[in-house]
C-alpha cells in the first residue's frame, strides 16, 4: 500500500514508509537535518542524468550565493 502511494504522490518510497512508522526516521538533531534528508531521499529516486541535473542546480545556487556575499562584503 506504501508503495502504491508513493507511486501515486511521486515520491520516494522511503519518505512514506517513514511516514507510516515503517523506516526509522531519519531526523537527528535541528530542524535543517528533516530537509537535508528528504532531499537525499528524493536524490536516490532519481535516475542518473537527473542526479547529475540536481548536482548541477545545488552547484549553481552555492555559486551564486557566494558572489552574493562577496558584492555585499565589498558594498556594491
Amino acid at each position: 500500500m506504501c508503495l502504491g502511494l508513493a507511486r501515486a504522490l511521486k515520491v520516494p518510497p522511503e519518505h512514506i514508509f517513514r511516514l507510516a512508522g515503517l523506516l526509522p526516521p531519519r531526523i537527528i538533531g535541528e530542524d535543517h537535518e528533516g530537509q537535508k534528508h528528504e532531499l537525499l531521499d528524493y536524490f536516490d529516486a532519481l535516475d542518473p542524468d537527473s542526479r547529475n541535473t540536481l548536482v548541477a542546480i545545488a552547484h549553481t545556487l552555492h555559486e551564486q550565493r557566494a558572489e552574493y556575499n562577496a558584492k555585499k562584503d565589498t558594498g556594491e
